[in-house]
């Protein structure tokens, strides 16, 4: 063992010495394998710093991230359902902004002077990927703010933290009707050349949405903005036929409405016969009632005129209105409505009880009669109205008296044949049977104002305090439109053929960006066949320096083979000093290779000579990188060395010491 470790230090000892009197060779050979792997070390810095940051920057890039699609002959319109769904479904999405835009008018809050009448405004949302760019985003969804380009700044005259005021307006009835929105001033973004006459700001996609429910006619409750006078339509849940005995409806009169989708059914219920204890004790000898459904699951959807219903049949028969009475609260005390209203010319007003007439058709929908218990005051007041929905409604309240109280105690009997020839029309139970309440806690409304209360707790009509007026709801606005931004370029091919697959007609880079991915392909490819070619030719020309250096010594080789050094001393000797070298020549070229990065990255300063005529470019050599240099120049040289030092080991000592002579 002590034999071994002894040569080993030999050897190593003569390689170090023939190191140290061939310096100018070794330094020759190293300088050759540097300029192999220097190259190569700043290839990899270069891919891990310039191009990993344009690689970063355009697979963030929003104009290479976005998507424009529309609804073409196949997609469907979007709503805001539409576009959380797509956010939800599509993949690697980051924001999808509708394509919404309204011109109004602007005007500048400190002086009136300044106005632009045609300003155009374009949605965007938090975190737009375009606006971003320019460091500016709206804070949050619906914040009144605006981001303005500079060329309207300009026209407004004024600053960043300023204020604006928006006027949105609409044609009602042959004039125009406009509103004001006071808008802060998020940021100014800088015009482009070609858009320095163009007058465009950014407000949040659900504030353009709102000014376009108000220009629709709908009302604006966040703002106060009103609706259009035009009450929401009066829908009903059912409507009672009265028929005297000797006038009830035929099979024919049934048949015809039966083949018009309605559904007829006699009614038994004390209640609802008496319209709750409305009409006189003896119409419920006196009076047949029929209630007539559409049939279908929707509640409070029938909307013909009563007219038109009577005109069906031939009977002599009173058409009415009708919806369950409903509880609500009329200075804070709990009352019951019950609609109806009638012809002014109706032989069913003979059956009211006394005092207690019904409305025609003609009275005021915000109108009420009270039946009171104690002293009648005739004069008109008005009272506050609570719906279930919590609207307070301002009605025109009348005080009647109430009449003699009479108890309602029906007999049952066994049906007519008139009635069991009506009981086979097919029908629906749709009567409720209840007790009705006490009349004094009655409160008697046109119809149209029980629908429309009925509509505003079924979410199809609003209040609006302003106008006084029960309107529509503000159906979802719907755009054709949008743009969609993906997580990074690499994500656009596969949302662009989802969207395509929904038959939205698509615009995007994608085919630019399936383009990129070809060339970053053959580029990685070129980088490979590079890689390949100068390690192969390096080692390559490590082996011929080599084997040239050894073939000179050939005289030096044998010698030391006479004096003793085994075959396999001299092959470790030769693959020691490959080893040697290539470890000289990865330090070489690290050192080199931190210089020059260091100088590539360096930024002058503006006070710098060098200033506008060094470039920059950002290098980034990673200990990764350091060690396949390493391990690159030590096997290209421990490679290039194999055939030299078998070579070398293998010489006939005394051939060796001649042909050396002659060397």
């Amino acid at each position: 063992m002590k034999n071994i470790s002894r040569r080993f230090s030999l050897y190593n000892s003569l390689t170090m010495k023939d190191i140290h009197r061939l310096w100018p060779s070794v330094q020759h050979h190293m300088i050759i394998v540097a300029g192999i792997c220097l190259p190569i070390l700043l290839l990899l810095g270069l891919r891990n710093g310039h191009v990993a940051k344009l690689r970063e920057d355009l697979l963030e890039s929003p104009s290479g991230r976005q998507v424009v699609f529309w609804a073409g002959q196949q997609g469907d319109l979007m709503t805001d359902s539409t576009i959380e769904e797509f956010e939800k479904v599509l993949p690697q999405v980051e924001i999808i902004i509708p394509e919404i835009q309204r011109l109004v008018r602007l005007e500048s809050t400190s002086s009136s002077k300044d106005v632009v009448d045609n300003a155009t405004l374009y949605s965007t949302r938090p975190q737009d990927p375009i606006l971003s760019q320019s460091n500016t985003s709206i804070s949050t969804t619906g914040a009144d703010e605006i981001i303005l380009l500079e060329s309207l700044a300009d026209a407004l005259q004024v600053k960043s933290g300023g204020e604006v005021r928006a006027v949105i307006e609409r044609v009602e009835e042959g004039s125009t009707k406009a509103v004001s929105l006071p808008l802060k001033v998020k940021s100014i973004i800088p015009s482009s050349q070609n858009s320095e006459n163009n007058y465009v700001g950014y407000v949040d996609s659900s504030l353009l949405k709102l000014m376009e429910q108000y220009i629709l006619g709908y009302q604006v409750a966040k703002y106060k903005w009103p609706a259009a006078n035009q009450s929401a339509p009066d829908t009903y849940a059912s409507y009672l036929f009265f028929c005297e005995e000797l006038s009830q409806l035929s099979q024919e009169d049934i048949r015809a409405l039966t083949e018009r989708g309605y559904q007829i059914q006699r009614v038994e219920d004390p209640a609802l016969r008496s319209l709750h204890g409305l009409l006189k004790e003896e119409s419920l000898d006196q009076l047949v009632v029929y209630q007539l459904t559409s049939g279908g699951a929707a509640q409070h959807n029938i909307s013909a005129a009563p007219g038109e219903l009577a005109r069906l049949t031939e009977a002599d028969d009173i058409v009415v209105a009708w919806n369950a009475p409903l509880e609500v609260e009329i200075e804070n005390e709990s009352k019951t409505l019950v609609g109806i209203s009638l012809p002014s010319r109706n032989w069913l007003s003979l059956y009211f009880k006394e005092k207690i007439t019904p409305f025609d058709f003609n009275a005021s929908t915000f109108s009420a009669k009270k039946i009171a218990v104690d002293v009648v005051d005739e004069s008109l007041k008005t009272a506050t109205l609570k719906s279930p929905h919590g609207s307070e409604v301002s009605v025109e309240m009348t005080t009647i008296p109430a009449p003699t109280p009479e108890t309602i105690n029906p007999t049952e009997s066994e049906p007519s044949a008139e009635e069991a020839v009506e009981n086979t029309v097919e029908s629906v139970e749709v009567v409720v049977k209840e007790s009705p309440p006490e009349v004094s806690d009655l409160i008697l409304v046109p119809m149209d104002l029980l629908a429309l209360l009925y509509a505003e707790q079924s979410g199809l009509a609003e209040y609006d305090p302003t106008i006084q007026l029960f309107v529509p709801v503000p159906t979802p606005v719907l755009f054709d439109k949008a743009r969609l931004y993906a997580q990074t370029i690499d994500d656009v091919p596969a949302v662009v053929t989802s969207l395509r697959d929904k038959g939205y007609a698509i615009m995007s880079e994608e085919s630019r960006i399936r383009e990129i991915h070809q060339q970053d392909h053959s580029l990685q490819l070129l980088v490979w066949i590079v890689a390949v070619s100068v390690f192969v030719f390096g080692t390559i020309t490590v082996f011929s320096v080599l084997h040239d250096s050894t073939e000179r010594k050939r005289g030096s080789i044998g010698i030391l083979r006479v004096m003793g050094v085994s075959q396999f001393g001299l092959f470790y000797m030769v693959f020691l000093r490959a080893a040697i070298i290539g470890i000289l020549a990865a330090t070489f070229s690290i050192v080199v290779g931190y210089g020059i990065a260091t100088f590539l990255n360096w930024s002058p300063s503006e006070q710098s000579l060098f200033y506008g005529y060094k470039p920059v470019i950002l290098l980034s050599i990673t200990p990764l990188d350091i060690l396949i240099i390493a391990a690159g120049a030590l096997f290209c040289c421990l490679l290039g060395s194999l055939i030299p030092a078998r070579r070398a080991s293998s010489m006939d000592p005394f051939e060796a010491i001649i042909e050396g002579r002659f060397r």
